[in-house]
């Protein structure tokens, strides 16, 4: 095994062996002793938790590969493992780890969402009371879906396989018969070597982009809201106890995000620089 996959699989491991007690003890505190009028907050908690402890074993089993020069393509090494004889099946595994990244995109917003309603309390939460929190719930895997379907219409075609090939030998000592893989070169090349946007699968690639920075742009927006709402705590006549009750639970949400966006980068960053890096060839060039 080479370094990349051995620094891979070791990064996944650690992750996955990390976040599932971690979020079990986090579930378990959630029910037994958090307070009741802490409402429907305690079900997002625990909702975020599952998504969570769901993207790491994911993350553990796909070890995706990126490339991102002049396309973006997001391989699944299936070579020694049980889904070697099954691509199609594993395609579909690629898909719904595309799909939870996804959602717990969405229900890190949604988490802000709430923070935001409850600490402007000026009635809103009524927005997240009874039904209506199951829509809220739902949300994320409405957007997940989408962007696995995106995902497994972007999956492998013999043109792309060919073009993917010598690449993925190249880099990563990858044989393309032996992985799964979805993503698409932004320029497609014809018969007669004439290139031309590949529209089709850049506007999935669009779809499921848009989707992120729109979740991206929520944390941001109603993250910076109710900080400065928590930092008036006091002004507004607010006791020690409330304003840190409120200070704490905007910490940890905020800490959630930055976990989930080290997981985010270190599954997606480009592993053509940390090959290069780790075998010292120098080759940064994009």
């Amino acid at each position: 095994m080479d370094a990349v996959p051995k620094i891979k699989w070791f990064i996944g491991l650690v992750s996955m062996l990390l976040s599932i007690p971690s979020n079990c003890i986090l579930i378990f505190l959630v029910i037994t002793k958090s307070p009741e009028k802490m409402g429907n907050y305690r079900h997002l908690m625990c909702y975020f938790s599952i998504m969570s402890m769901v993207v790491a074993v994911l993350n553990g089993t796909t070890q995706l590969y990126i490339l991102s020069e002049n396309r973006f393509v997001m391989v699944m090494n299936l070579e020694d493992t049980f889904l070697e004889n099954h691509p199609k099946v594993a395609l579909w595994i690629l898909g719904l780890t595309c799909a939870s990244f996804q959602a717990i995109f969405v229900v890190t917003s949604i988490n802000f969402i709430f923070r935001y309603f409850a600490l402007e309390r000026q009635g809103r939460l009524k927005y997240f009371a009874g039904k209506r929190l199951l829509l809220w719930i739902t949300a994320p895997w409405v957007m997940g879906a989408m962007s696995m379907i995106s995902t497994i219409l972007m999956g492998p075609t013999e043109s792309m396989t060919e073009r993917l090939r010598p690449d993925l030998l190249r880099r990563f000592n990858l044989n393309i018969d032996k992985t799964t893989y979805s993503g698409c070169f932004y320029y497609t090349i014809d018969e007669f070597g004439n290139s031309y946007i590949n529209w089709r699968e850049l506007w999935y690639l669009s779809l499921v982009n848009v989707m992120i920075w729109v979740s991206l742009y929520s944390i941001l927006y109603f993250g910076y809201k109710s900080y400065k709402i928590v930092k008036g705590l006091i002004a507004q006549g607010e006791n020690e106890y409330s304003r840190n009750l409120q200070t704490q639970l905007y910490k940890a949400l905020v800490a959630q995000v930055i976990d989930k966006g080290y997981r985010s980068v270190t599954i997606h960053s480009d592993s053509q620089f940390v090959q290069d890096a780790i075998t010292g060839s120098g080759n940064f060039q994009r």
